[in-house]
């Protein structure tokens, strides 16, 4: 891979670039999402067409990246509210997700994202206090990100959840998951996350 100087970016630059803040694109690099590596004097470097890549293929990042140079910050919930971040393309199951957390008799604040890829352009705009995500996503397997985040300390306050249609035996021979990941097997019921939520609002 060449290393040029207008071949490659510095993760500030690229940060910029996407209109993404430096740790989003430490935690795309880390996932795989952007190709990067380290210079002999240990400076990060990323390359610049795995950057155009992530542009022309993700049309949120182009909003994202309108949004920075505009310098307009997400809007934040209140303190309060328990937030929410659900990785889930089945209309079904985002409709019963979305149903039983606006029941809920505190604020939430629920953000759906359709594949790995945008939940990590969530993450980096916000931190959840839950993440509920398939394990079969598009662009970014769902047992990668999820083994990142258990392993990262940033996240060592998020609770998350892996809704799957896999099997534990399939689970297994793909390595399993971390301790920590409460797992909930399609068709799961409500009961198991309530249990879950209770303790998340005993917190707020």
């Amino acid at each position: 891979m060449s290393t040029a100087d207008d071949k490659t970016l510095t993760t500030r630059e690229a940060g910029v670039m996407l209109g993404v803040s430096l740790r989003t694109v430490q935690l795309w690099v880390e996932a795989g999402v952007l190709a990067a590596w380290k210079t002999q004097g240990g400076h990060r470097r990323v390359s610049l067409e795995s950057v155009e890549k992530v542009l022309a293929e993700r049309e949120v990042i182009s909003n994202l990246k309108w949004n920075a140079r505009q310098n307009v910050s997400p809007v934040q919930p209140v303190a309060s509210s328990l937030k929410v971040l659900i990785a889930e393309d089945n209309e079904v199951y985002r409709d019963l997700l979305e149903f039983y957390f606006k029941n809920l008799d505190i604020p939430v604040n629920i953000t759906f994202v359709a594949d790995g890829f945008e939940c990590l352009i969530s993450l980096g705009k916000q931190l959840p206090d839950i993440i509920i995500t398939d394990l079969h996503m598009p662009k970014i397997s769902g047992f990668d990100m999820i083994r990142h985040l258990a392993a990262t300390d940033a996240y060592d306050d998020v609770q998350i959840i892996a809704l799957t249609g896999l099997t534990q035996a399939d689970i297994d021979e793909k390595g399993g998951l971390p301790s920590r990941v409460k797992v909930f097997f399609k068709p799961f019921s409500f009961k198991q996350l309530e249990l879950i939520v209770d303790e998340l609002i005993k917190r707020k």
